[in-house]
């Protein structure tokens, strides 16, 4: 998350999780600001599993970043398909 302090959840909500298998990315409210989403990939990252899916919600929120910067700086990550407002993606 090198360059981009934005506030965010408590990283000791998922201390004692050992794997994620899937992801779903559904807040801090759009409102919070363009960055708000950015930490719930990179923040786990080292958690989430090989295949792993990662889902973000309302991704075609106006002046929402956090989709193009995690595919461009979260090693492995992967767009697979949008539905509707949901961004399906996976880690490899």
């Amino acid at each position: 998350m090198a360059g981009h302090e934005q506030p965010w959840y408590s990283a000791s909500a998922i201390a004692d999780v050992e794997e994620i298998d899937l992801l779903l990315v559904d807040g801090p409210p759009g409102r919070t600001n363009k960055l708000a989403r950015y930490p719930a990939v990179p923040a786990p990252r080292d958690k989430l599993r090989p295949g792993a899916t990662v889902m973000l919600d309302n991704c075609h929120r106006r002046d929402e970043e956090a989709l193009p910067k995690w595919l461009a700086e979260v090693p492995g990550l992967s767009l697979v398909r949008e539905v509707d407002h949901l961004a399906v993606m996976k880690i490899s």
